[in-house]
């Protein structure tokens, strides 16, 4: 019936006070437990709202860019070969991957 350090000292009728904290054990840390849950939930919370305010701040930041490249051409241009340069470095670190891969699959298939 008792499980660990309470099933011994269950036998003796002189522990009925040991044995009673014994069961009362699971429930006391059931109670620990929802108190870290409430926590745990305490923080995402503030996760949340810290993140929730970063998006604001970042949606703000990317409408004054796109207002100052609608002002001004050559910050367009600019912003534009920023994305192109981005996107082919993307696909050469994807071709690079691929080619790992490839790569390692042949060597492990011809062992």
């Amino acid at each position: 019936m008792l499980v660990g350090p309470c099933a011994h000292e269950s036998r003796s009728v002189s522990s009925l006070v040991f044995v009673r904290a014994c069961l009362k054990l699971p429930e006391n840390l059931n109670i620990f437990g929802i108190l870290q849950m409430d926590d745990v939930i305490t923080q995402a919370q503030t996760t949340r709202a810290a993140l929730g305010s970063q998006r604001a701040m970042f949606g703000d930041v990317q409408g004054k860019v796109k207002q100052l490249s609608d002002k001004f051409p050559i910050v367009r241009g600019l912003i534009g070969s920023i994305r192109r340069k981005k996107s082919r470095d993307t696909l050469i670190l994807s071709a690079v991957i691929a080619a790992c891969t490839l790569f390692l699959i042949i060597y492990w298939l011809s062992k």
